[in-house]
């Protein structure tokens, strides 16, 4: 008999997480420093074209603060200057 669950397949890390978020979202995530010390800290960058962000999350763990700063990313990226653009003449 085959076995057929997933029980075989790795978690996937925080870093692979935030690459896939990186390409759903369309922007950059650039992880400048991950501190293990409590609470975990994350420090990264966010880009989207000439818009740019530096953020700092912490969570009672790593994946807490993995989640953080996905968290962050979406809320970046949903902001107004991704939707709207001001242009000198517009109508």
């Amino acid at each position: 008999m085959t076995d057929t669950s997933d029980d075989s397949k790795e978690t996937p890390s925080g870093a692979d997480l935030i690459e896939r978020l990186q390409r759903t979202l369309g922007i950059a995530i650039v992880v400048e420093s991950v501190d293990t010390a409590e609470p975990f800290t994350i420090r990264a960058s966010f880009m989207s074209g000439r818009n740019t962000t530096q953020v700092v999350v912490d969570g009672p763990t790593e994946s807490d603060a993995w989640a953080a700063l996905a968290r962050e990313a979406i809320a970046w990226r949903n902001s107004d200057f991704q939707h709207v653009q001001m242009w000198p003449g517009g109508g």
